[in-house]
């Protein structure tokens, strides 16, 4: 019987893998450590020095194509199949755990996004294209970008706090407890009355269900927008064995946009309108910094009125 400590790297791999479900888990961690074993030359994994993981470290720091999300992750399954390969073995391998250090890249510092405001035209423009990249999502966009909610907040809308009629929707609040109020458009009501009619009654409780009845996930969404704003491209191959995999390469994109952006620029376009500040405030769900008490009993029609008045979009 073959020795553990004999094996071949695709062999360990091959062990490793069999821990976890079939799919995205597995397809995605294969491909990882196969690109790994490129970068090391298809030397045997248990020759490796902590050198080597060292200067593969730094590679997958330097990478511009990979964001710093994916570059962690990348790093995580690698310090996984160490770990592996440790216990399985009873080799001591030096992993650089603590000497290799991200820095700040993952923070606002490093966020391309961080100080993004786009035009009227641009939001517009956008909105055409949702239609044509993804029709279902292209409702969430349209009605994130009508109201600036956050995206978990938009993720997780009941279809019963939907009010067509009175033109508003009721979200979870950021810090929990009351729920927040989103006035929308009559243009977002007429989409969204089309969306709802083209629905499977009993379907989900959730306005923008998930592939399991669930709502959808923030994970799906923000990806939609980095390909909407051309941050992220998807293909798809087959590998040796004829099994399908999804591809996905990150870049800079026509727009540096997260679906926060669109929060931000609706603030910046009511703010070049003239809008107050404490107006501004209260639409987003923000704490008014004046006049709290006036907007507390602020009635729903009027809610509507001032989002009317200060809408960038008619």
């Amino acid at each position: 019987m073959q020795k553990i400590a004999n094996f071949t790297n695709d062999e360990y791999l091959a062990n490793w893998l069999g821990g976890f479900s079939l799919g995205v888990s597995q397809g995605a961690r294969y491909h990882n450590m196969k690109r790994f074993f490129s970068f090391i030359n298809h030397r045997p994994i248990l020759s490796l020095t902590f050198e080597d993981y060292m200067e593969y470290f730094r590679a997958l720091k330097a990478n511009p194509e990979l964001t710093d999300g994916t570059k962690k992750q990348y790093w995580r399954q690698l310090h996984s199949f160490v770990i592996y390969l440790s216990e399985s073995t009873g080799i001591t391998i030096n992993f650089p755990v603590k000497t290799a250090k991200w820095g700040h890249e993952g923070g606002k510092a490093g966020n391309p996004t961080t100080d993004t405001v786009l035009s009227r035209e641009q939001v517009l423009e956008l909105r055409e294209k949702a239609k044509l990249l993804n029709y279902s999502r292209y409702f969430m966009f349209l009605l994130q970008s009508d109201t600036g909610m956050r995206c978990t907040q938009l993720v997780s809308i009941e279809l019963s706090d939907l009010h067509l009629d009175q033109r508003v929707v009721y979200t979870i609040h950021k810090g929990g407890g009351k729920k927040d109020i989103y006035p929308f458009s009559e243009l977002t009501r007429d989409e969204l009355a089309k969306y709802l009619r083209g629905r499977i009654e009993g379907e989900s409780k959730y306005l923008f269900p998930g592939n399991t009845g669930h709502h959808a996930s923030t994970r799906i969404y923000e990806d939609f927008i980095l390909e909407l704003c051309g941050r992220l491209t998807r293909w798809t191959e087959r590998d040796a064995s004829g099994n399908r995999h999804t591809r996905e390469k990150r870049q800079l994109g026509t727009y540096q946009a997260a679906s926060h952006t669109f929060r931000r620029t609706l603030n910046t376009l009511r703010k070049n309108m003239g809008c107050l500040n404490e107006d501004r405030e209260f639409l987003l769900n923000q704490k008014v910094s004046m006049n709290g008490e006036l907007y507390v009993k602020m009635s729903v029609e009027s809610r509507v009125a001032l989002f009317d008045k200060w809408n960038p979009f008619v």
